[in-house]
């Protein structure tokens, strides 16, 4: 979810806003980006 705002021109290109919720990122999971970094 998100929780904070660093880049406020960011926000206005990406439609992000507080409290959404991202499932995947390129493709790929959350899951699979947390065992990606931690290996």
């Amino acid at each position: 979810m998100i929780t904070e705002i660093l880049d406020p021109e960011k926000v206005k290109e990406s439609n992000l806003e507080i409290g959404d919720v991202i499932f995947k990122v390129n493709a790929k999971s959350i899951a699979e980006i947390i065992d990606e970094f931690s290996q």
